[in-house]
């Protein structure tokens, strides 16, 4: 049973690293030596052995001799330097933050970096909407990585697809009405797409391989993605309904992260096929590539501005963390416009809207499924419980010590699971009302997050439920026994 986590999709952008070969310095320009003019020599004339007879003549007014004005030559005007291009919209992004992913946005010059997401679980490839009003993105808040979506400003944070699987990478259809997402609900990873509700789900690629980074052209016709499908990772280009694959790109190296341009006619994308990886740009059949960054450093994960002239890429070339850089959209004028303790990760320009004018608020840390236990006021279990009751109040609410029901190296199924939380009443003898939320990978197993309500209980319950090993089995702390266990 092959079950790829988060850290499979984050393997699908891996890059090798290698030393860039130096430019050669350009030849000094040859300054021309000047060959001074000779001056001719006046030979005196000879006097003669009898001076002539003078012979009184009037005198002739001389006529004066104009002055010549020195010649001024005229210094030609420098041509002016060009501008860079003023870079606008938002920008944004995934980093660390407490050994966590967290969701950024930045202005495009650099200000007003704001947090959007305040979770325990990780939180990352963030896209936007084609308004720029939502953000659709991954996160492991419910257990396994599923597809959500928020408000720019990081509120509202609504679930569009559940299931134990990996699902994430996502990117919006231009009419706003569908995703096209990455998924290994099917075994390897491979594309999908489903209406923003998460309905309606459609497989367009069936591969054991991997595919990545699906970007949807801006008139909806096609989607672009990588995929090592036939080796080492490369460019390919499909119809929105699966049919027609090309194979855009075909190097001894990889070839990833593609991003269209605004205008439909060209692809940015990063590869190592130079030795290093750097920023590349060609046409939408594969033809005419253009190299637009050169440094020793990784440049990588392109996304084009929303006016096509500029593109805004990840770089370690200021070292030792990566951080975000915006170009001009031919390569000139990279500026550095995050200074982060940390990697920054996958950014995604905004539409046009406007920038932030101001920090945005840190958005309350909000509820995750992040098992914990009932009040502390829950009522003493009753003496005629059917079953032990635990005293350890880390029992099925944490990581390390989850409920184990058993069934061996193939799991139990969640028959076990169900025959177990069946046999558990609340404090008072209450029914359990239960879900299956989602699971998590620990310790080379796989535990399942179940949530439970019953009557009279303010807040969800969760717990851990390991099905592959097995242990003696107990009623968590908060919880008895109506049946034995089984």
């Amino acid at each position: 049973m092959m079950i790829i986590r988060q850290s499979a999709l984050l393997f699908v952008f891996a890059i090798v690293l290698s030393a860039c070969q130096s430019n050669a310095a350009p030849s000094p320009t040859a300054v021309a030596e000047l060959t001074p003019t000779a001056i001719p020599t006046n030979s005196p004339t000879p006097m003669p052995t009898n001076p002539p007879t003078l012979t009184a003549t009037p005198s002739a007014t001389p006529t004066p001799t104009p002055t010549a004005l020195p010649t001024h030559t005229s210094t030609p005007t420098p041509s002016p330097t060009p501008e860079p291009l003023i870079a606008e919209g938002v920008i944004v992004f995934h980093a660390l933050h407490d050994d966590n992913r967290e969701i950024f946005v930045i202005n495009a010059d650099g200000s007003f970096l704001s947090r959007l997401t305040n979770d325990p679980a990780s939180d990352a490839f963030a896209s936007w909407s084609p308004d720029g009003q939502e953000i659709v993105f991954m996160s492991t808040r419910g257990g396994s990585p599923d597809l959500y979506i928020m408000q720019a400003d990081g509120g509202d944070v609504r679930q569009i697809t559940s299931h134990p699987a990996a699902n994430g990478i996502a990117d919006w259809s231009p009419d706003g009405q569908q995703f096209v997402f990455i998924s290994d609900r099917n075994g390897g990873n491979n594309l999908y797409l489903a209406d923003i509700t998460g309905d309606n789900l459609r497989q367009l690629t069936d591969h054991p391989g991997n595919d990545a980074f699906p970007r949807w052209s801006p008139d909806g016709e096609k989607i672009v993605f990588a995929s090592d499908r036939d080796g080492d990772f490369d460019i390919y280009l499909i119809h929105a309904d699966g049919s027609g694959l090309i194979h855009l790109t075909d190097n001894d190296g990889i070839d990833s992260a593609p991003t269209w341009s605004p205008d439909g006619m060209r692809i940015a994308f990063n590869s190592d096929r130079g030795g290093n990886p750097d920023i590349y740009v060609m046409d939408i059949d594969g033809e005419n590539v253009v190299q637009l960054t050169n440094d020793p450093a990784i440049d990588v994960m392109p996304s084009w501005s929303a006016d096509g002239r500029h593109i805004v890429f990840v770089s370690g070339r200021n070292g030792p963390f990566l951080n975000l850089y915006v170009m001009e959209a031919d390569g000139r004028y990279p500026a550095q416009i995050t200074d982060l303790e940390t990697n920054a990760e996958f950014p995604a320009w905004s539409p046009i809207r406007e920038p932030l004018t101001e920090p945005l608020p840190l958005p309350t840390a909000v509820p995750t499924a992040t098992p914990r236990p009932p009040a502390t006021n829950t009522p003493a279990p009753p003496s005629d419980s059917l079953c032990p009751v635990s005293t350890d109040s880390t029992y099925g609410y944490t990581l390390n010590n989850p409920i184990k029901v058993g069934g061996g190296p193939f799991g139990g199924g969640p028959a076990r699971q169900r025959g177990y939380l069946d046999a558990l009443r609340g404090p008072a003898g209450q029914t359990l009302s239960y879900e299956r939320v989602g699971s998590t990978f620990h310790n080379d197993t796989i535990l399942d997050i179940y949530r439970i309500t019953y009557s009279g209980i303010t807040q969800p319950v969760e717990l851990y439920i390991d099905m592959y090993e097995e242990a003696p089995r107990r009623a968590p702390v908060g919880f008895i026994c109506g049946t034995p266990l089984p």
